[in-house]
């Protein structure tokens, strides 16, 4: 749990290297979406040794839906120029660094998510562990049936 937390928190600076990289070359708009995601994924991991499981689970949603949304303006980057320039090398280097740079924000908001998601697993599998599950005798059943049939029957 605790090389998760660290892993996720490597993503995080990646993440804040990305919008930085991101804002610099134009895409302001990205980058503060970006960033306040970027928040979220902080609060789940200021809090305790380990990452809070409902921060956790709102930054890994939060971060597959902006890593999808980059996915397609990758995908749209990649559709504006054709593919027998790109085989050429006549494409221009800023339309490829935009590429890449929505690329990997895109491959760092993904990964973070599923980051999160392993995350939440552990912390469901261990309150689990921790709560187990209670078995009634058959004594205590017999007893709690005979209190739930005398409620029923009383109107209460």
């Amino acid at each position: 749990m605790k090389s998760l937390r660290s892993w996720l928190a490597i993503c995080l600076v990646l993440q804040a290297a990305l919008i930085g990289l991101r804002c610099w070359f134009g895409d302001v708009h990205g980058s503060l979406l970006m960033f306040s995601v970027g928040v979220v994924g902080v609060l789940a991991l200021i809090f305790d040794d380990i990452a809070d499981p409902t921060y956790c689970r709102y930054y890994g949603i939060m971060s597959l839906m902006s890593g999808l949304l980059d996915l397609t303006v990758t995908v749209e980057l990649l559709g504006k120029h054709s593919f027998w320039h790109i085989a050429q090398g006549k494409i221009k280097n800023e339309a490829t660094i935009t590429l890449l740079i929505h690329a990997s924000c895109a491959a760092a908001q993904l990964a973070s998510a599923v980051f999160c998601y392993v995350v939440c697993q552990e912390t469901d599998d261990e309150e689990q562990e921790v709560e187990g599950t209670i078995f009634a005798t058959q004594e205590e059943a017999r007893i709690y049936g005979a209190a739930l049939l005398h409620s029923q029957w009383r109107g209460g």
